[in-house]
């Protein structure tokens, strides 16, 4: 057999008469005879790239890129043999002759294409068209040649194959019958003169198509809705390490550590495991943050959701579900969120049959480390052990394999990526490649420049590169205003080089001569989408048109959510060709694009690094990826070279050990755990609360010396907790652990216990004395900023200055000197309260920045999103508190209620109130407050309200003041609403 198929190789790189085809198609014929799918991803990939190079003839070209691209296909690079089907546009397969005409040949290469793309529709059309043809020919009795007849049959054979591989997917589940036809077409292209070519491009067919169907996702058994679902999203087969991770048990209940690079399928491992799920027999899937939570959420929404298995989320922000969990059979929460919900007991464990942990290296972070940490503990200490599904990014092995020992886990570690990735550093004119080449480019910064300066001069040619190869660009900086200062002025080199660059003036649509491409018509689209998205735009939106124009774009976590949203759609469509970003992309969304270019990489985790990186190499468009670190000294680049490219990634360390340099945080999440310990049980022992201790994956990795230090804090801990703080009584002799009733209070609030205390000690400091309404209203809010859950907002107060009239007052809030705490958090409330103050007074918020001396762009989010759901889960979970434990009045109480209603509005007006919480697209809360004040000062209802009226309230944006009143005259009933508003009064 090796004999014929080396004869066939032969006959081809003769026939294709090219010698350096030579090594590639050897490599591939000992591949296919050995079976070796390593080997036939390597030679197909050689055969990908000599196409690059050129090193194929035009004539030669088709029966490459078809060998190529089935070649991935068998060896399991899908993401690659994208890229590869892509390339049979616009060209087609010699096989005029055998099938009668170059319009057929070109219908079989197409069909081949949109097979390979799994565009399944066309494929079958253009299928069932040569099929058509042939049999009217055959009517015609216009026959082949009998020399073509094995070409003949074999080509249809080839065709016939894909459709019923087609007719799989469609759910005819003809496995059977697909095996037989691939071992009779393998057979056959055995025993008859077929051309050399067609040989071997048939028998990678065969070899193809049986991978695939090992591969399918229609044999794990999932039910048929979310089959549908992910044939719509054109994901049909598992890549390498998916199938891995099915093979070791992770649809059978068997606990997986999943650690692979950037990329690589892990939420769809996540998304298979909970559509297994059912109310009785729960998945819950935890993730770091609420942006990544709400990610989840709406995937799993999509592909998941059923009456079998409903889908809930709960944040701090997003409580909704929070008293019908147990109506849910798959959940999605943060780390802290989960046990919050256990502590509160929304969840019963015990129903609980797998928790999937994503990003589960965060277990080293300082923030998040600790609740990920005994989660996982929680699970493990469980008499009856719930499966545990741990995503991670890339750790290193032996911390992987210690990590799987920990949760008793079969391991998946992986380097694979669905694209190659090329990492360099740039400097002085050479990239030195990470394989130790080193190439020439025109790229020199001139040193006569300051080095920031320098460095956006780099990024701008490398962008530029990027482009005019049809590539998009990432660049990584590391502040959100350094990001928008950037992009603009990326985006003026571009536009200031497209009058002497021919190429970006094609690209970019600057020359008035240049038709009008499909990108510059989604780019206007997506210009005009953030235009409109309400008549009174704020200054990023505003900024974001202006760089669109370009194709350039910034994201950051401070961009309000529907603007990162329009920014991540116009990456994936290929319209933003540049996204200038923070490191908000090393989790979550996954937006592919050709090269990462890092301006700055200063004191980046070497995982972070890795991970951002990893976001380079688009599957259906780019051969490899690329990142690009920019260095300006020799000793930078050696710096850089050596700590990202030859160094391991940073230790999977325990957060917890940050207990024993006494830092704050950890302290603080380390008392919730021991509180959360004793849930179930009032009175515990010092010997029960170690036992479950132990549990933690610090204990696993730490020394006896360790172990000890950890014991020793551990108990001052519960020193803190009892003398402090009054939420436990510990009696050191016995060991005996009882908790108080403000302990049990303390237990069920999603809030560290120092931050419980905190807060109601000075709330009732306030509410003890009597306060003019306005100073009452702002201390109130002023005690938003007590508990440490909320000091993502911090470095931002620090620049707000408190107004005189509230700086007498502002001395109240004091954190009492029992706690015996150093970190002092009421020093930032009036800060907090100040600018929560001109929020619920409807100040607009480009005015409130100003005020507090806020960046007008790079701070939005803080106001559109960050610090009102704060204010609002804060005051709520304050108004919310007991009696025994906070004494306040029912006006109090009503009083600190309304007031987190306005936080989460961005005013105390009724009307403003209404319009935003009906829901409409082209309203936000500054559209809404210019809208309440106008229909107050014309005393106008919504019913009473013309076109005109919005037109001259809005006259710097027609058209979304136009589109905002279509939609407020749509909405049945609502302009019946503010009936209820009394204009005069107001």
């Amino acid at each position: 057999m090796k004999k014929q198929l080396m004869g066939c190789v032969i006959t081809l790189w003769d026939r294709l008469e090219n010698q350096t085809l030579g090594k590639g198609l050897g490599l591939l014929a000992d591949a296919l005879y050995e079976k070796d799918d390593s080997k036939l991803a390597t030679a197909s990939k050689l055969l990908d790239r000599l196409l690059d190079f050129g090193y194929v003839s035009k004539r030669s070209e088709p029966i490459v890129r078809a060998i190529s691209a089935f070649g991935l296909e068998a060896s399991g690079e899908t993401p690659q043999s994208k890229r590869a089907y892509q390339r049979l546009s616009d060209t087609f397969l010699p096989l005029e002759t055998t099938l009668g005409s170059k319009e057929i040949a070109k219908a079989f290469t197409e069909a081949i294409k949109h097979y390979g793309l799994r565009d399944l529709g066309r494929f079958r059309t253009l299928a069932e068209s040569i099929f058509a043809e042939l049999k009217r020919r055959e009517k015609a009795d216009v026959r082949p040649d009998i020399a073509e007849k094995p070409d003949y049959m074999v080509s249809l054979g080839v065709i016939d194959l894909l459709l019923t591989y087609q007719e799989v997917l469609e759910g005819e589940r003809k496995w059977d019958i697909l095996a037989s036809r691939v071992e009779s077409l393998n057979e056959t292209v055995k025993t008859i003169p077929t051309s050399p070519w067609l040989s071997v491009l048939t028998r990678l067919v065969c070899h193809a198509l049986s991978a695939d169907a090992r591969r399918s996702i229609l044999k794990l058994n999932l039910p048929k809705h979310v089959e549908s679902k992910l044939l719509n999203r054109k994901i049909t087969e598992l890549w390498i390490p998916q199938a891995e991770a099915i093979e070791k048990g992770l649809l059978v209940g068997k606990n997986i550590v999943y650690s692979t690079a950037a990329a690589t399928g892990k939420s769809l491992l996540a998304y298979l495991v909970a559509s297994h799920a059912s109310i009785s027999q729960k998945v819950v899937y935890i993730v770091p943050t609420r942006t990544l939570a709400d990610e989840a959420f709406r995937t799993l929404k999509d592909i998941v959701h059923s009456s079998r298995t409903p889908v809930a989320i709960s944040t701090r922000e997003k409580a909704q579900y929070d008293d019908e969990l147990d109506q849910h059979a798959v959940i999605v929460a943060t780390y802290e969120k989960l046990n919050a919900l256990v502590r509160r007991k929304k969840i019963d464990e015990s129903n609980i049959y797998c928790l999937i942990a994503d990003e589960v290296h965060f277990i080293s972070n300082m923030d998040r480390g600790v609740p990920l940490e005994f989660a996982l503990a929680r699970m493990k200490s469980k008499s009856v052990d719930p499966q545990v599904v741990a995503l991670s990014g890339m750790i290193n092995k032996e911390d992987a394999d210690q990590l799987s020992a920990w949760l008793e886990a079969s391991l998946v570690h992986s380097d694979w990526k669905p694209v190659d990735l090329d990492e360099m550093v740039l400097y002085d004119g050479c990239l030195y490649h990470k394989d130790g080449n080193v190439e020439q480019i025109p790229v020199k910064p001139s040193p006569a420049f300051p080095k920031l300066h320098q460095r956006v001069s780099v990024a701008s040619h490398l962008v530029r590169d990027t482009i005019v190869k049809g590539g998009q660009c990432m660049v990584i900086v590391g502040t959100r205003k350094g990001a928008e200062e950037i992009a603009k002025q990326i985006s003026k080199n571009l536009s200031s080089r497209r009058f002497f660059d021919p190429d970006l003036r094609a690209l970019l649509g600057a020359d008035t001569k240049t038709p009008i491409s499909i990108d510059k018509a989604e780019r206007e689209k997506l210009i005009r989408e953030v235009r409109i998205s309400e008549p009174e735009l704020p200054i990023c939106a505003k900024n974001l048109v202006s760089l669109l124009s370009n194709c350039v774009a910034y994201h950051h976590a401070g961009l309000p959510p529907k603007y990162r949203e329009i920014v991540e759609r116009g990456v994936s469509k290929r319209v933003v060709k540049v996204l200038v970003t923070t490191t908000t992309f090393e989790v979550g969304v996954n937006l592919p694009v050709t090269r990462v270019v890092f301006l700055n990489i200063a004191n980046m985790l070497i995982r972070t690094y890795r991970n951002l990186a990893g976001r380079a190499g688009r599957p259906q468009f780019d051969v490899k990826g690329e990142s690009v670190i920019i260095a300006l000294t020799e000793n930078e680049l050696q710096r850089l070279r050596n700590k990202y490219f030859l160094s391991k990634n940073e230790p999977l360390e325990s957060s917890v050990q940050n207990l024993a340099k006494r830092h704050p945080y950890a302290r603080y999440a380390i008392q919730s755990e021991i509180l959360g310990a004793t849930l179930g049980r009032d009175i515990t022992s010092f010997t029960a609360l170690m036992d479950f201790l132990r549990q933690s994956w610090f204990w696993a990795r730490a020394d006896d010396q360790k172990k000890q230090e950890f014991i020793d804090h551990i108990k001052i801990e519960l020193w803190n907790l009892g003398a402090n703080y009054g939420l436990i009584t510990y009696k050191e002799d016995s060991g005996e652990i009882e908790i108080t009733s403000a302990g049990k209070m303390a237990r069920k609030i999603m809030l560290s216990p120092f931050s419980t205390v905190n807060l109601i000690d000075n709330a009732q400091k306030i509410f003890k004395k009597k306060h003019d309404e306005k100073s009452l209203k702002f201390l109130i809010l002023s005690l938003v900023g007590i508990p440490s859950e909320v000091r993502e907002n911090d470095s931002a107060m620090k620049r707000v200055q408190v107004p005189p009239e509230f700086q007498s007052i502002s001395g109240i809030l004091k954190q009492n000197p029992i706690f015996k705490e150093q970190l002092d958090r009421t020093v930032l409330c009036p800060k907090y309260g100040t600018i929560l103050w001109y929020w619920i007074n409807s100040f607009p918020t480009e005015d409130i920045l100003k005020l507090c001396n806020l960046d007008l762009s790079a701070d939005a989010a803080l106001l559109e999103e960050t610090l009102p759901n704060n204010a609002y889960w804060v005051l709520h979970t304050l108004a919310s508190t007991p009696d025994s434990a906070l004494r306040m009045t029912q006006e109090q109480r009503n009083l600190v209620t309304q007031l987190a209603i306005d936080c989460r509005f961005g005013s105390s007006d009724p009307l403003v109130h209404e319009l935003l919480s009906v829901g409409f697209k082209h309203i936000g809360r500054n559209t809404a407050i210019r809208l309440a004040k106008y229909m107050r000062k014309k005393k106008k209802n919504i019913k009473q309200l013309a076109e005109s009226d919005f037109l001259d309230l809005f006259p710097k944006n027609p058209e979304s003041a136009k589109l905002l009143f279509a939609e407020l005259k749509a909405r049945k009933g609502f302009h019946d609403l503010n009936a209820r508003a009394d204009f005069e009064k107001s």
